[in-house]
């Protein structure tokens, strides 16, 4: 898997509910409109396009929660649905992102260990084939 030339891809990743959605509303700006609810719902995989005239576009991908509450099998969905998006985009097929934001929450006191959600979080990236092995 190599990057797209000419398109930024930019994945959004973390667990459920430490505020996926929320992050990209601010960093493009979108309307309050696009986010109707303060609960974690994002189930699906929604990908914001910003074009620029002088810049190359760039796609911030909103990645369902994984490390929830509802359990290794929805997070197997998810995973495999960010996959799936990975090989059949029309742009970023079979191609890394750029740029990969783990967000964990900030009252997270384990950031080291194996059983930590950040150390969770990239091994998810790397089972996905999404992060170099380096």
């Amino acid at each position: 898997m190599n990057r797209a030339e000419g398109y930024v891809s930019i994945l959004v990743f973390g667990s459920s509910g430490v505020g996926k959605s929320s992050t990209i509303k601010h960093i493009i700006d979108l309307d309050d409109d696009a986010f109707s609810s303060i609960n974690s719902e994002s189930t699906a995989i929604r990908e914001y396009v910003v074009k620029s005239k002088s810049h190359p576009c760039f796609g911030i991908i909103d990645s369902p929660g994984v490390l929830s509450s509802d359990g290794m099998k929805q997070d197997a969905c998810n995973l495999a649905s960010m996959k799936e998006f990975y090989q059949l985009h029309p742009v970023v097929a079979h191609c890394k992102p750029n740029i990969i934001l783990v967000l964990i929450n900030a009252g997270d006191k384990r950031f080291d260990g194996p059983n930590s959600t950040f150390v969770k979080s990239i091994k998810c990236l790397r089972k996905l084939n999404l992060v170099d092995s380096k």
